[in-house]
């Protein structure tokens, strides 16, 4: 829960376990301003990684102001698979870290909810594989047939994990970690991408129906599908939420892609939802990226990453757009706030050509007023 996770609140008592938590749907337009700043004297930056250093980053956990952990792999020699890439800042300086031995896990997915609680993962040869941190050394998990998509770290014995249990993003499942082991948790309906909590008794899971995006509750007991507004799919295949950031029972928010084709190939929108405690108001983007995270700003706003060298900030009605200035495709972009401050912290890959599937140059870790 550092980081991105820090809110505390509570539903109103109104609100019943398993129940489908109603939306009045309200549709508007909005679109980015031109890049600029938040902050005269702050801006996004390299703060670690370079075509020396080489390896890639996919994931990021904040345990503290002064305690963030970035992963990812390094490069692979001929014929070897790459090794888990850990990388610690304790405040000063970005040091590369011991995996344990023999982990090839690429982790994708990070959280903590302190320096002694640090978690990170991803699908490993026989399903998922979990990375453990108790605050002295690392620990290592396999958790069978299941391709993780996020983990959300409430305490040392509160631990949720998301997966697509189909493979097509049609059904979810969930696992938690109790302190000792790991258990399925049956009830959440579609396939989750994000996940955020209050409480033990109030978690977020936010994704997609295959179709439509969907947010799924925790109640401390059981599940609930909350009644999210259907998007006007157009030419697009897909809307989906990637993330969800709740910070009163009357202000939750919710970010996402649209998956549209036109003339000239793939294309996106940007989705970007609000609950107000009574209504969801969805909003389509017009510029050509989703977002891929949120995070709180630590001063009333947000921050969004996107599959490329842009961040978006969010406040009062306005976005505006931070350009790293990359000429290659960074993607796995990452967002996160270091609590009690307005810093954030963020990783991404960078890709030659722009394209993906050629060879990776390097990982990079930004940072905005740090």
């Amino acid at each position: 829960m550092a980081g991105k996770k820090h809110h505390r609140w509570a539903i109103p008592s109104a609100v019943a376990a398993g129940a489908v938590i109603a939306a009045t749907v309200v549709m508007s337009p909005w679109s980015a301003q031109a890049d600029g700043n938040k902050d005269a004297d702050a801006t996004w930056k390299t703060v670690y990684g370079s075509d020396d250093i080489g390896g890639q980053y996919r994931s990021i956990a904040v345990g503290g102001a002064k305690d963030v952990w970035a992963f990812g792999s390094k490069d692979s020699t001929e014929g070897d698979k790459s090794a888990t890439r850990l990388t610690h800042w304790d405040g000063k300086t970005w040091t590369e870290k011991s995996a344990p031995k023999g982990s090839t896990v690429d982790p994708d997915i990070a959280d903590a909810s302190g320096p002694d609680n640090v978690w990170a993962g991803g699908e490993g040869a026989d399903g998922a594989v979990m990375l453990h941190y108790d605050g002295k050394k690392w620990g290592t998990s396999q958790l069978g047939s299941v391709n993780p998509t996020d983990v959300e770290a409430i305490a040392s014995d509160d631990v949720w994990l998301s997966g697509d249990g189909s493979g097509d993003g049609t059904h979810g499942t969930m696992k938690h970690y109790d302190g000792k082991s790991w258990k399925d948790v049956s009830g959440a309906s579609y396939a989750v991408r994000g996940m955020d909590s209050v409480s033990s008794k109030e978690v977020y899971a936010a994704g997609s129906d295959g179709t439509q995006p969907t947010v799924d509750r925790w109640n401390g007991k059981k599940w609930a599908s909350m009644k999210v507004p259907k998007v006007d799919l157009g030419n697009c295949e897909e809307a989906y939420f990637t993330d969800v950031l709740p910070r009163s029972s009357k202000d939750v928010w919710a970010v996402g892609t649209m998956a549209c084709e036109d003339e000239e190939g793939p294309d996106e929108q940007s989705l970007l939802a609000h609950w107000d405690g009574s209504k969801w108001t969805m909003k389509l983007g017009t510029h050509p990226r989703g977002f891929e995270a949120v995070a709180d700003d630590g001063d009333g706003g947000m921050w969004m990453a996107t599959q490329d060298d842009t961040y978006y900030h969010y406040q009062d009605g306005k976005l505006t757009a931070f350009d790293l200035g990359y000429d290659q495709e960074m993607q796995s972009a990452t967002v996160e706030n270091l609590p009690g401050t307005t810093a954030m912290v963020g990783t991404g890959a960078l890709y030659e050509d722009g394209d993906p599937p050629d060879p990776q140059s390097y990982g990079i870790v930004a940072a905005y007023g740090l």
